[in-house]
C-alpha cells in the first residue's frame, strides 16, 4: 500500500517526538546524576565538620578525662587500621562482577550493560572497571609503601599504562589473587603487623600490578632505607601507643581484637565489621569508599588536636596521612564519579546507600562525644 505525504508525515512526527523524549530522559538523568554528586559533596564537607567540632571537644576535655578519651582515640583508630579491608573487599567485588558478567552474559544495568555483553564477546573487560579495580590497588600499595615514599603521590611512586587492556582470563587471576589479600587485609593478624601477612599482601598486590602494567618506581637517589618498606599500620600503631602512654592510660587496643573489645565503641564496631564485609552490593562499596576516604583527613586532623598537647601532632603517621588522605580522596571520588555515570546503579538506590553510610559515621562520632 503506498503512504500518502500525510501518512509519511506522521511518521516523522512520531519519529520525531520518539527522539525528543529519548534526549529528554538522557538529560534529565544526567541532571540527576549531577545533584547527586553535589549532594556527596555536602555530605562529605558535614562529616569533615562533625569531625573536627568532635575532636576538639575531646581535646577541651583534657586532661580530666583521660581514659574516656583514650576510648574515643582507640575508637578511631581501629577505623583507619581496617580501612584496607574494604579496599580489597570492594576490589574483590569488582573483579568479580566482571568475572560473572562475562560467564553468565549477565547484564548489570544502565551503560556497562553494554560492556558487560562487550566482555562476553570480545574476552577484554571494559575501561571503567580497570579504573575502578586500578584506583583501588593502587591505594592499598600506597598503604604499604617504601619509605621513601610514604608521601609520595600514585603518579611518584609507579609508572602506571593506564592504557592497558585486560582480557576476562586475566581477570580471573585478578580475582584469585585479590581474594587471597582480602583475606589476609581484614584478619586481625594484619592489625598486629604480622611480617608474614605484610609481605604475602605486598607481593600478591605486585603481582596483580604486573598484570595492569603497572611498576614501582624506584629513584637511583634512593638509600638503603628509603627502599625499606614502611606499612602504615606500623605508624598507626606507634603513634596510638606512644599516645596512650602520654596520656598514661593502659586500655586494650584494637590490636588485641576489635569485635569484642571493651575499649572499641559499638559504632566503631560496626564501621570495622562493614570494612570487612564482602556480600554488599558494588554500589554501596563504591559509594563507601569515597565517603571513608574523603573523610579521613578530618579524622587525622583531630586527632592532631588531641596529640598536641602530648607534643605528638607532628608524629610520622599524622603528616603522612595529611598529604596521601588527601590523594586517596581525591581518586575515588573521580572513580565515584565515573560510576555514578555509568548507570550500574541507580540514584535512587545509591541515595539509599549515602543515607545509611553518613548515619553510620554520624553514628560513629555521636558516640566518641558521649564517652567523655
Amino acid at each position: 500500500m503506498e503512504k500518502t505525504p500525510n501518512t509519511l508525515f506522521q511518521q516523522s512526527s512520531i519519529a520525531s517526538e520518539s527522539s525528543h523524549l529519548s534526549i529528554s530522559s538522557v538529560v534529565n538523568s544526567r541532571q540527576e546524576e549531577l545533584e547527586f554528586l553535589k549532594t556527596i559533596t555536602h555530605s562529605i564537607a558535614e562529616i569533615q565538620l562533625l569531625a573536627g567540632k568532635t575532636f576538639s571537644s575531646l581535646a577541651s576535655k583534657l586532661p580530666e578525662v583521660n581514659g574516656s578519651i583514650a576510648q574515643s582515640i582507640v575508637s578511631a583508630a581501629s577505623t583507619h587500621a581496617t580501612l584496607g579491608g574494604n579496599l580489597a573487599t570492594t576490589a574483590e567485588s569488582i573483579a568479580q562482577a566482571v568475572v560473572s558478567a562475562a560467564s553468565t552474559h549477565a547484564t548489570l544495568g544502565g551503560n556497562l550493560a553494554t560492556a558487560a555483553a562487550s566482555i562476553a564477546e570480545t574476552g577484554l573487560v571494559s575501561k571503567e572497571y580497570i579504573g575502578y579495580f586500578r584506583t583501588l590497588i593502587l591505594t592499598m600499595l600506597g598503604e604499604l609503601p617504601r619509605n621513601g615514599h610514604l608521601v609520595s603521590d600514585f603518579d611518584e611512586m609507579f609508572d602506571i599504562n593506564f592504557q592497558k587492556e585486560i582480557t576476562q582470563v586475566e581477570f580471573q587471576m585478578l580475582l584469585q589473587l585479590i581474594n587471597q589479600v582480602k583475606e589476609d587485609w581484614t584478619s586481625d593478624d594484619f592489625l598486629t603487623e604480622s611480617p608474614e601477612v605484610i609481605e604475602r599482601i605486598r607481593i600478591r598486590l605486585l603481582e596483580i600490578a604486573t598484570i595492569l602494567d603497572i611498576t614501582e618506581k624506584l629513584p637511583s637517589s634512593f638509600t638503603n632505607n628509603d627502599l625499606e618498606i614502611a606499612p602504615h599500620i606500623g605508624l598507626l600503631n606507634d603513634f596510638v601507643g606512644q599516645l596512650l602512654g602520654a596520656m598514661k592510660v593502659s586500655i586494650s587496643t584494637y590490636q588485641s581484637g576489635v569485635e569484642n573489645n571493651a575499649s572499641i565503641s559499638e559504632a566503631a564496631k560496626k564501621i570495622v565489621k562493614n570494612h570487612r564485609r564482602d556480600d554488599l552490593p558494588l554500589g554501596y562499596k563504591m559509594l563507601r569508599t569515597a565517603l571513608l576516604e574523603n573523610t579521613a583527613q578530618a579524622r587525622i586532623h583531630g586527632l592532631k588536636t588531641i596529640a598536641a598537647p602530648y607534643g605528638l601532632d607532628n608524629h610520622p603517621y599524622l603528616t603522612t596521612h595529611d598529604i596521601v588522605e588527601e590523594y586517596h580522596g581525591r581518586d575515588s571520588m573521580e572513580e565515584l564519579t565515573t560510576f555514578v555515570y555509568s548507570g550500574h546503579t541507580s540514584i535512587e538506590t545509591l541515595e539509599c546507600y549515602r543515607k545509611d553510610i553518613i548515619e553510620e559515621l554520624t553514628s560513629f562520632y555521636g558516640s566518641m562525644e558521649q564517652v567523655a
